[in-house]
């Protein structure tokens, strides 16, 4: 293992294990990370936003569990996994970012499971008045087509 900038990685970088101290507010993971392991920032009083890599591909359960000042989360990847319950407790989150790319079917456990009272994107359509619609995941998507991103907000 490896210690940079107080964040744990494995010795080829590429598994982020957590945060050694936990006083960070704005986290920027660094390019090169492509998994996040369970509860590696769990309980973290102090996180506000997280900039995740384009190289993500994995963020494991618990991941950000119970981090109550969590805000803003900016995804670059539009190819990853989030594994149930990663930002359980979580209840400030307000402002979610995804790349254009990002298919609305890769993103539906973490969008309308674990969000779906609270969620709205870009241009305040709520993805359950879609979904309420009997709208298909390929209609939202093609609605967002051609936007920078997808913008949650609670």
């Amino acid at each position: 293992m490896k210690m940079i900038d107080n964040l744990i990685y494995s010795d080829d970088l590429e598994m982020l294990y957590g945060m050694h101290n936990r006083v960070t507010k704005n986290l920027e993971i660094k390019e090169g990370v492509t998994n996040i392991q369970m509860a590696a920032f769990s309980y973290n009083a102090f996180l506000e936003s997280v900039t995740f890599p384009s190289t993500l591909k994995h963020i494991s359960a618990f991941a950000f569990r119970d981090c109550h000042k969590l805000h803003t989360l900016n995804f670059k990847s539009s190819n990853f996994t989030i594994c149930k319950d990663t930002f359980w407790y979580c209840d400030n989150l307000k402002h979610i970012y995804f790349p254009k790319d990002t298919k609305i079917e890769d993103i539906d456990y973490f969008l309308y499971n674990s969000f779906k009272d609270i969620i709205s994107i870009e241009k305040s359509i709520s993805i359950t008045e879609l979904i309420d619609q009997n709208r298909t995941f390929k209609e939202i998507n093609d609605i967002f087509k051609g936007n920078d991103f997808y913008e949650i907000n609670k």
